[in-house]
């Protein structure tokens, strides 16, 4: 995983352009905030403009008989007293609460962050000089997407993964990208968004259980396995690291208070013709692979992207432009890094169908109608035979992984048979 994070934590930013958009709108409106330093047996709780922020000074009391708020809960206070009360020698003025309320953090979602993509763009875009036999925004467009994560989807946890095929020289310049823009608290394994990379190696069991979304970047990976998104990054040259190390040292806050607003963001695909329209056309180049693959996609990987593209833009809704682009990108991105792998494997080790998932898929097709069928009827039916829900959940996961389900909407599923087109 990645070392030490030599950028400062996102508890000590200082200055207006690091702060994420929502961080300072909350800022801007007293009583509102997310709840911290909760103490029960005294019943009283500060206020904090967001999680990775110092807390405010104002002390709030809660009267006996009004529930204590939680920790982390994101609250307004709506009737209090004001009074002095003894610390020590002091006198402090304290809020006595009669009344609070849960607030709509959507909301102060609508106030934008002062970094935007373009930023993040122009600090990607000091990494690299020139590309060859691929165009240098197809990278840059990989790396940035990578960064932009995905939000859960029903029982598929959020997050990207990367295929990263670095060239040795250029590694010192693209590990910047974890020690400088990536804030350090999103690095440890106990964050809601985890960002990390394995070193020629891949070992999913050392990847973090606890975040709603994991990134992991799978660096010069020694056999093909499971990802989303595609980086290339060997015919390139790289600016030498002190020609943008302070660049990122210095404005590196910046992209951290854009990246903590957008990871907020929840996009929501509606036009998914468009998004399976794009998948055939892709599985269509998949199948000219000749009989072996080196780098197998997670089939869940366009709607990661495309949503992963949305949040970048600071959107909440995916538009068919972020699917047909990131569609393009993808494949000149993955044609690129099929040409810088060795080691290969038949493609149906990856994309058949295990004994107790043909008989969920077998399920699926008995019960759809017109191919569509809820997601909660597969689990009940499916527990009567295999006697685990969670078992059966898992088996679907499969199944949408490998091409032969999607979900056009939470709690429904639709055959896909994308099955035909690769074998």
């Amino acid at each position: 995983m990645s070392g030490a994070n030599p950028r400062r934590s996102l508890f000590n930013r200082e200055y207006g352009f690091e702060l994420a958009g929502f961080e300072r709108a909350i800022i801007r409106e007293e009583d509102v905030g997310f709840v911290a330093k909760v103490d029960r047996r005294y019943r009283y709780f500060r206020l904090s403009p967001s999680p990775f922020l110092k807390c405010y000074d104002t002390l709030y009391i809660v009267e006996r008989g009004i529930d204590l708020p939680h920790k982390g809960a994101f609250i307004k206070v709506t009737k209090y007293d004001e009074k002095y009360v003894r610390s020590g020698k002091d006198l402090i003025k304290v809020k006595v609460v009669r009344e609070w309320k849960f607030a709509d953090f959507s909301n102060y979602l609508n106030e934008k962050p002062i970094f935007n993509f373009d930023d993040l763009w122009m600090f990607l875009r000091q990494m690299f000089r020139s590309a060859r036999n691929i165009d240098l925004e197809s990278i840059l467009s990989s790396i940035a997407v990578y960064l932009g994560s995905s939000p859960p989807h029903d029982v598929l946890r959020g997050g990207l993964l990367g295929i990263a095929i670095v060239r040795k020289a250029n590694w010192p310049a693209f590990k910047r990208v974890f020690d400088y823009l990536i804030p350090k608290e999103f690095q440890k394994e106990k964050a809601p968004y985890y960002y990390g990379y394995q070193y020629k190696f891949v070992d999913p069991y050392l990847e973090p259980i606890d975040p709603n979304e994991v990134c992991i970047d799978y660096i010069n990976p020694p056999e093909p396995t499971y990802f989303h998104i595609p980086q290339p990054i060997v015919n390139v040259d790289t600016n030498p690291v002190n020609k943008f190390e302070s660049l990122f040292k210095d404005y590196g806050g910046g992209i951290a208070g854009y990246m903590l607003h957008y990871l907020h963001l929840q996009p929501k695909i509606e036009n998914y013709q468009a998004l399976n329209k794009m998948m055939d056309e892709i599985t269509q180049e998949l199948r000219r692979v000749d009989g072996d693959v080196v780098l197998p996609p997670d089939f869940t990987f366009l709607e990661r992207i495309s949503k992963a593209i949305a949040r970048l833009n600071l959107r909440e809704r995916v538009k068919k432009d972020d699917i047909d682009f990131m569609g393009t990108v993808w494949l000149e991105c993955y044609k690129e890094s099929l040409k810088l792998c060795k080691k290969s494997l038949p493609l149906s080790k990856y994309y058949s169908l295990g004994k107790d998932e043909r008989v969920i898929y077998t399920l699926i097709k008995d019960l759809a109608t017109n191919d569509r069928v809820e997601k909660r009827v597969i689990v009940e039916e499916g527990a009567k035979i295999f006697g685990d829900e969670f078992y059966v959940e898992r088996l679907l996961e499969n199944l949408i992984k490998k091409g032969y389900l999607y979900e056009p909407k939470i709690g429904v599923l639709e055959i896909v048979d994308r099955s035909q087109i690769l074998f």
